[in-house]
């Protein structure tokens, strides 16, 4: 009888390390410190650095205990829950061997993305975890650095995460109630509330928005975005999104507002007695059927023009633009062929009347433009290697709803032409010599209620160019392969993880040669452009010949041909074009690089697809002389511009400097930068000093570095030599915990503003909270400013 009990209920063996494998084919592994069995109701114990293997999860612990009869096997003390994508801590865990399901007491679900705590957490038969009152968060060391507490919280493996009745916590302390919430896990789509946005400003007041995501169907959602404006009142955004297909997508955006400050006219803060309700609507939609037909659309309507500003601190990206209405641009290409249409129906917010319209303001309605693919006339004949036509025809409507007494012609037609001739010269293989014979025509059509008349102007430009490369390369570039060993595992039943082993066969690494490559190239260029010939109305015209801003519709409307380029910011680094020389140099040192793919033998790879260049330092000048002046005049005056650039890429440091000197003035355009980027530290350096303006000197700076893992700071300033100090200052202090979850910011701004006309120095201090909730990119959370 004793030896019977014995076999029932005392151990069948006691080693240093028990294994025992149960089910078929071993799926259940156990081992253990001791192991006890019960053979009259199939069960098992293990005590001591338990772990229980279960095909791809296993689960650790201090004891355990396994009945095979219940299909149950319940873990004590230090219990760890290794699935393949999640881990489980708790004090004890019960599984159920037949369902796959288990239930965990005061557990902790960690992911590589986010944390949930709760006093049990459960495994469902479908794989999904099952918590109530559990606090979720992305701060998988510090929960309590914020969370959302909820009554139910349910995981959906790579789906999703469901929070019901929860509460949004900063450091212990409930900020907002959330009905519902659902935090993404996955790459696909799914309707529910997205995180909500908060901040408060000490002059505009508390904003809050809650946007609720919308998924229509695969290739279609909406957002509804619920909004208070602080001291404005409420209000909601909304945006309609499709996609068309593969490249063609179409998106419709609405803020409206029940403005409690604002009415027409008004300029103070106080609030009304009504609201106004105010709209903005955007419609973007691009559509590409095929590789020939393109369609942009870009229509904006404002309800008033005020609402750029009012609105400007939560819809900057939105809203930057002073310019709204109506665009559109349509383009088809033929295989030789491409013609396109622009239009547009704008309005300018710098109009005194916010609920007006500028009728001032030049439309253009329509613009088409024609043109082919050059036609090949003459190739590799005598001493032409190619002769080349082509051409472009432009009409432009221009549109003035109003055209106010004593101001210029607005209401014209405008019809552009540029035939051109592209000749290049086969004098020598190592001498490049090329010229472009160009014919540049206007022709207007004057619509206005008082006349209907014409003018035109035209001419001929001849540009010429010589030159050729001092070409050398050190080294050759290759990619050369060696082998080392290769490492393997073996499987061993015994361990937890396979055993390594390094001699195991051999592998090929790649090394990466490169060469350098020093390139002189001098060229010797001509500009012939006699002044263009005009005829018809003459007050129209002699408009263009004054130079006068206000009277061109743009520079095509210029007379050409003069010597004018210093006249105006956008040509002054140009070199007259009338009758000049300009004699260039560029120096330049590149490093070339193997590609990945690197086959010099396969179809006789060219440079494009076998190497990469990367340009380590240059040094181009440029000068220009102009050759029409009168005999007597200095050679200064017949000096254009001297353009002197260089710069040099070295490592994370990098250098450039670029100047232009104008001989005749004694002016100069000066533009130097600094930059580098360190471990911990980096910092950028820009100077720009225009002599020509009082308003383009000035000197910024920014400056980046890590005191320690902690703590990191940045130090912007905008410096003006006009003004002699510094016209806007930003300094600030961020705090980066090591749980890679939230950060804290603490921002000092100054700046200059203009309020009623006149300039004021604005200082601001911001606090902003920014979490990292499931989406691998920090988002502001909590803003306060002051």
């Amino acid at each position: 009888m004793l030896i019977i009990l014995s076999l029932l209920f005392l151990p069948n063996h006691i080693l240093a390390k028990e294994l025992i494998e149960l089910g078929l084919k071993s799926e259940i592994q156990i081992l253990s410190d001791k192991a006890y069995r019960k053979t009259l109701d199939d069960s098992y114990e293990a005590h001591g650095n338990v772990i229980i293997k279960l095909k791809g999860d296993t689960i650790y612990g201090e004891k355990a205990s396994v009945n095979l009869k219940e299909q149950r096997a319940e873990v004590f003390g230090n219990v760890r829950y290794v699935g393949s994508e999640y881990t489980l801590y708790a004090t004890n865990i019960l599984y159920r061997l037949d369902k796959k399901t288990l239930e965990a007491s005061n557990a902790k679900l960690v992911n590589n993305s986010f944390t949930i705590v709760g006093k049990n957490i459960s495994r469902l038969a479908n794989g999904h975890f099952l918590s109530q009152d559990a606090e979720y968060s992305t701060c998988r060391d510090c929960p309590e650095s914020w969370s959302v507490m909820g009554h139910e919280v349910e995981v959906v493996p790579s789906q999703y995460i469901y929070i019901k009745h929860g509460f949004m916590k900063i450091n212990g302390v409930i900020i907002v109630y959330l009905p519902y919430i659902a935090f993404p896990i996955k790459t696909e789509r799914q309707s529910g509330l997205l995180f909500p946005k908060f901040s408060f400003n000490s002059d505009t007041g508390f904003f809050f928005q809650q946007p609720v995501y919308y998924a229509m169907s695969e290739d279609q959602d909406m957002t509804f975005s619920p909004t208070f404006y602080g001291d404005r009142g409420q209000g909601l955004e909304w945006e309609y999104r499709k996609a068309i297909n593969s490249k063609s997508n179409f998106s419709l955006y609405s803020l409206d507002s029940f403005d409690r400050i604002w009415a027409p006219g008004k300029t103070d803060d106080s609030k009304n007695e009504s609201r106004q309700l105010r709209q903005y609507y955007e419609l973007d939609l691009f559509y590409r059927p095929n590789n020939n037909f393109t369609l942009w659309a870009d229509v904006d309507f404002l309800s008033d023009l005020d609402i750029l500003g009012d609105y400007e601190t939560y819809q900057y990206d939105r809203l930057v633009s002073n310019e709204k209405g109506a665009e559109i641009n349509l383009q088809y290409r033929f295989s030789d062929a491409v013609i396109s249409l622009d239009s547009s129906f704008m309005r300018n917010a710098f109009f005194e009347n916010a609920k007006g319209f500028d009728h001032s303001y030049v439309q253009v309605l329509p613009r088409v433009s024609m043109e082919h693919l050059q036609w090949n006339l003459i190739d590799d004949r005598l001493f032409l290697q190619s002769v080349d036509f082509g051409q472009k025809l432009v009409f432009t409507k221009f549109k003035q709803n109003r055209t106010s007494s004593g101001s210029y012609e607005r209401n014209v037609e405008r019809f552009d032409y540029t035939p051109y001739l592209d000749i290049k010269y086969n004098f020598s293989n190592k001498v490049k010599t090329s010229q472009v014979v160009e014919f540049d025509y206007q022709y207007y059509i004057l619509n206005s209620l008082a006349s209907n008349d014409v003018a035109k102007k035209y001419g001929t430009r001849v540009t010429s160019s010589i030159s050729f490369d001092m070409f050398k390369e050190f080294g050759e570039p290759y990619i050369v392969s060696h082998k080392i060993n290769k490492i393997k595992t073996k499987e061993n039943k015994n361990l937890i993880n396979n055993i390594p082993i390094i001699d195991a066969g051999e592998t090929v690494v790649d090394e990466i040669v490169s060469s350098y490559i020093h390139n002189i190239n001098y060229s010797l260029n001509h500009s012939l452009y006699e002044k263009q010939q005009f005829s018809g109305n003459e007050e129209f015209l002699d408009n263009f010949s004054a130079d006068i801003n206000g009277a061109r519709f743009d520079n095509r409307d210029s007379i050409r041909g003069t010597n004018n380029t210093l006249s105006e910011e956008a040509t002054r680094k140009d070199i007259p074009e009338s009758n000049s020389l300009e004699l260039n140099m560029q120096n330049t040192l590149f490093r070339k690089t193997p590609r990945a793919s690197y086959d010099p033998f396969k179809n006789f790879s060219s440079i494009t697809s076998n190497y990469d260049l990367h340009r380590l330092a240059y040094f181009d000048v440029s000068q220009g002389y102009l050759l029409n002046t009168e005999e007597d005049t200095d050679f200064n005056d017949k000096l254009t511009r001297l353009f002197i650039s260089t710069g040099f890429n070295l490592g994370y440091f990098s250098f450039n400097i670029s100047e232009y000197y104008f001989h005749s003035s004694s002016e100069h355009i000066t533009t130097l930068n600094f930059s580098q980027k360190l471990a911990r530290f980096s910092y950028n350096l820009r100077y720009y000093y225009d002599s020509f303006s009082d308003d383009r000197r000035d000197f910024n700076y920014r400056i980046y570095f890590e005191l320690n893992d902690l703590l990191a700071f940045h130090f912007e300033q905008d410096y003006d030599f006009n003004l002699n100090r510094f016209y806007s200052s930003t300094f600030k202090t961020t705090y980066n915990p090591q749980n890679n979850c939230w950060k804290f910011a603490v921002q000092y701004r100054e700046r200059d503003v203009i309020r009623d006309g006149k300039k004021e120095s604005e200082q601001t201090i911001s606090f902003d909270f920014l979490l990292n909730y499931n989406s691998k990119a920090f988002t502001p959370a909590v803003n306060f400013e002051f």
